[in-house]
């Protein structure tokens, strides 16, 4: 794993010995490793975000080329405040930090890897500066000034530190996903725009004046789906059947023609970005219609059971167009609420459907990749 740097600027390196996949797959399923990408500076994708020398505790975070190392992987684990920890895939002990802790939040400070601890030097927000791109921001949110990852020049061997936080390249990062999604953080950043407009009504979300009726539930996810550029989306209407296996029109009989059928998108377990169809299992006269679509916006990593999922149209205030945007989730699963930390309520357990009757249809539809054959 040395890359004989000491985390200075250098104009040379041995390789590093490239561990196997099977040795990067064996974090996926630990709730440190929550998504698992490398991070490559927009103004250089050849380089990527990594740790540098031994990569023991201490050692600083740099740019280099790209060797295919564990050393430029990187799991991301979601803290309930909104925030993440980045670990290096090696060690999940380890975690990306602000060298010399929260007295030194200040422009210039460097990046190191470093005993986790739970201090808001460890943690960081993720953001999209550039939408439809896969383009990551992380930032050292709630200081006086926020100050963001910055790359520098992408020379290689720049270590990296904390700037102000402004639109410059210098601090914008593509997410290459590494778990064979090939989603480069495509769900995770549905998921996010998800969140911004949690509590917020048809008329005051973006949604076109002509979509706020009775049930617009699916016309908001089909937006959420579209503002993050996911292919494919022109098959889906104001039905929540268009979402899965069809029809797009206002009849209830499956015919093939939805999201999940066209496309090849059902998958059996849920995975952040994933939209889910409810269908109606009670006694009333909706019985077996599939009336409903959310999104799912957190999966606990130690239960893939336990989800939250945010959906349109609900709350129970007039039954249309007032009623809000909310989260699902713990014991708010029946009812929503309009702002809820993230994975806040440890989610609801999604095979268990929810009391009113309705069930999850057949699975969880994933929303494809502009870098997926379709």
């Amino acid at each position: 794993m040395a890359m004989g740097l000491t985390g200075q600027q250098s104009a040379s390196a041995s390789v590093p010995h490239v561990p196997s996949a099977n040795v990067i797959n064996n974090v996926r399923n630990n709730p440190r490793c929550e998504y698992q990408a490398r991070f490559s500076p927009v103004g250089d994708p050849g380089k990527y975000l990594a740790v540098a020398g031994s990569g023991g505790q201490g050692t600083r975070v740099l740019l280099w080329s790209a060797t295919g190392g564990q050393e430029q992987v990187w799991c991301e684990q979601f803290n309930r405040d909104g925030t993440s920890v980045l670990h290096p895939s090696y060690n999940l002990s380890l975690c990306l930090d602000v060298q010399g802790g929260p007295s030194h939040f200040h422009p210039g400070a460097p990046l190191q890897v470093w005993k986790c601890n739970g201090g808001t030097n460890q943690a960081f927000l993720r953001t999209y500066p550039v939408f439809h791109s896969g383009i990551v921001r992380w930032e050292r949110p709630w200081i006086p000034d926020n100050l963001c990852l910055s790359n520098g020049n992408y020379s290689r061997g720049n270590v990296v530190t904390l700037a102000g936080c402004g639109s410059g390249r210098s601090q914008q990062w593509y997410a290459r996903s590494t778990d064979g999604s090939d989603s480069n953080g495509l769900g995770e950043q549905v998921a996010w725009s998800d969140w911004q407009h949690l509590g917020q009504t048809c008329y005051t979300s973006p949604l076109p004046f002509q979509n706020c009726i009775r049930d617009w539930c699916t016309y908001w996810s089909r937006y959420v789906w579209r503002a993050n550029a996911v292919q494919g989306t022109g098959i889906l209407t104001g039905q929540a059947p268009s979402f899965a296996d069809g029809p797009t029109d206002s009849h209830n009989v499956p015919d093939g023609r939805g999201y999940a059928t066209a496309y090849h998108a059902w998958d059996s377990q849920p995975r952040v970005g994933d939209a889910l169809v409810w269908q109606d299992e009670s006694n009333d006269n909706e019985r077996g219609q599939r009336i409903h679509a959310e999104i799912v916006v957190w999966v606990d990593p130690s239960n893939p059971k336990s989800i939250e999922t945010i959906g349109g149209a609900e709350g129970h205030i007039f039954g249309g167009a007032w009623d809000k945007i909310f989260v699902r989730g713990g014991n708010q699963a029946d009812h929503g609420q309009s702002s809820a930390p993230i994975g806040g309520w440890k989610g609801y357990d999604w095979t268990q459907g929810l009391s009113n009757g309705w069930k999850v249809y057949e699975g969880f539809v994933r929303p494809i990749n502009s870098t997926t054959t379709m």
